[in-house]
């Protein structure tokens, strides 16, 4: 206070508030057996803290779990960062597939002679070896008439090998004269 002043106070108010994070995740779309990680970008300084979480595309939200998924199909994840002094807490989700692997396959079959028994071989990375399907026909000839019975008669001949599908490993269809 002055001769020409009052003494005057005057107060405001103010807030500080915690910041909302920005954050993503994402894993990368991988084949049955790899290895893979989640990729967590933030900025909140609870990311160390964070959960991350795992369920097929098609199911509730409740049936996130920690436990990484190792099956083929296509799933979410989920991160969830929790609230620090500094940020407020927040979730991210994204979508990755996990698919089968790619069966590599040949076959051979050993020339014969009529009359002589022959067997093709397969040689297969995939599971599904024991049930592969041997298939026949003229070369030359279209492929619409590939048929199961082995030939007996004298000829030249392509045999088509199909590899079915698995739980880990693509169809596989392969072919030599």
């Amino acid at each position: 206070e002055t001769d020409l002043y009052n003494e005057n106070s005057v107060t405001e108010s103010f807030v500080i508030k915690k910041k909302t994070p920005t954050a993503s995740i994402s894993v990368p779309d991988t084949k049955f057996g790899e290895s893979y990680e989640a990729v967590l970008k933030t900025d909140s300084d609870g990311k160390e803290d964070a959960i991350i979480e795992y369920k097929l595309k098609s199911e509730s939200d409740n049936f996130y779990t920690q436990t990484k998924p190792t099956a083929e199909g296509t799933y979410m994840v989920k991160a969830t960062l929790p609230e620090t002094d500094k940020y407020l807490a927040t979730t991210c989700t994204a979508t990755f597939t996990i698919g089968n692997k790619t069966a590599t396959s040949s076959v051979t079959v050993k020339d014969s002679y009529v009359g002589t028994s022959y067997s093709p071989v397969i040689t297969t990375n995939s599971d599904g070896k024991a049930d592969t399907v041997f298939e026949y026909k003229p070369s030359g000839a279209p492929d619409s008439s590939y048929t199961t019975v082995k030939p007996v008669t004298n000829g030249t001949y392509i045999v088509r090998a199909t590899v079915p599908a698995t739980a880990s490993y693509d169809k596989s269809v392969c072919t030599a004269q």
